[in-house]
């Protein structure tokens, strides 16, 4: 399906969605719940290539944000759309997104209502299964054209999808290019004017805004902590967030993780090579061994881990705390080194979730 090629993530302090990109507009469009509380997100594509990305316009009436980046993606073909008057009950559809922040996933279905009222909105319902993660990505007819934007809101919704209607979608996108934000704004849910500014009423209705949709989330004291550490090390803070007080992102080759374990501990962890090798007795001693300190060699599940854990308190310490910030962060230089020496040295291949250029 040739419109695959337009679907991302979108990953933030407060976890992942999906967005799909339309060039005649320069714009990822997702979901408002999506991006809520971010200003600034990360775009990542199928290939874990990861780009800064803009929040220039939100309607959360509507549930749509607008998301701009400074990347080049005019190699990318245009979308095509298909009205809400062209859908029927039964007609073919997929879901496309990244599902629980998984790898990409088309799910097929079928439109069960074309116009199903929810809270006072109509929505496409489906059967096809929407789950946390598909939340932001296109629903798409079989032609491959663009009908709505899929959302999980509905969680107590069982066997059912729901799309905000493309139609909704390209009056958002009328009001974009008759207005034209250049930062964050937030779209008035009376007169549908532009706003930019923090004002608890419209300058152009005087209807209500509420103002707490320009508020970003604050980071956690842990958070700001690790992220400085980042900003010293030359890593985007903002491209490695995958949720909260969680970090994944690719080193070279390796992929790494930080996160909180059982509230009091901070791991560093990364899958670097399956446990495949024709000299496995060298490879087991070489495991064994203390050479990597202060990381730690591990298999699970058939794949070589590199790892380094430390006392969440401990980051806080005035005495250690730079130290273990420090082995911590540079543990992703470990792994992007530790994969190729297994590779060559014992003919381990790489993990799955290496990104391989």
């Amino acid at each position: 399906m040739q419109v695959s090629q337009l679907i991302f993530k979108i990953n933030t302090s407060n976890g992942s969605g999906s967005a799909f990109y339309l060039k005649q507009y320069n714009l990822f469009v997702t979901n408002f719940h999506v991006v809520q509380g971010s200003k600034t997100v990360a775009v990542e594509n199928k290939n874990h290539d990861r780009f800064v990305g803009h929040v220039v316009m939100v309607d959360a009436n509507e549930d749509i944000a607008l998301v701009k980046t400074e990347a080049d993606f005019s190699e990318l073909s245009e979308a095509g759309f298909s009205s809400l008057s062209n859908l029927n009950v039964r007609d073919e559809v997929y879901v496309l997104g990244f599902p629980y922040g998984m790898p990409y996933t088309e799910t097929q279905g079928i439109i069960s209502s074309p116009r199903q009222l929810m809270n006072g909105k109509y929505y496409i319902q489906t059967d096809a299964p929407v789950n946390p993660g598909n939340s932001g990505g296109p629903l798409v007819n079989k032609a491959g054209e663009i009908i709505g934007i899929t959302t999980s809101k509905f969680t107590e919704a069982d066997n059912m999808g729901f799309a905000v209607p493309v139609d909704t979608l390209l009056e958002i996108l009328e009001i974009y290019t008759t207005q034209t934000p250049t930062q964050y704004s937030v779209v008035c849910p009376g007169c549908k004017t532009v706003a930019e500014d923090s004002n608890e009423y419209c300058n152009n209705c005087g209807g209500t805004i509420d103002t707490t949709l320009f508020e970003e989330k604050e980071l956690s004291a842990f958070a700001k902590l690790v992220e400085d550490g980042f900003i010293k090390h030359g890593i985007n803070p903002v491209l490695a967030r995958t949720g909260y007080e969680y970090w994944s992102f690719h080193n070279g080759s390796s992929l790494v993780r930080i996160f909180i374990y059982n509230s009091n501990y901070v791991y560093a962890t990364s899958p670097i090579n399956k446990m495949m090798s024709k000299s496995m007795p060298e490879l087991l001693r070489f495991l064994l061994s203390p050479s990597q300190q202060p990381y730690k060699l591990g298999v699970y599940d058939g794949e070589v881990f590199l790892s380094y854990r430390v006392h969440i308190s401990d980051l806080f310490s005035e005495k250690y705390g730079e130290q273990e910030l420090e082995r911590l962060i540079k543990l992703s230089e470990k792994a992007d080194e530790m994969d190729h020496y297994l590779l060559e040295n014992f003919g381990c291949p790489l993990s799955a979730e290496a990104k391989v250029a």
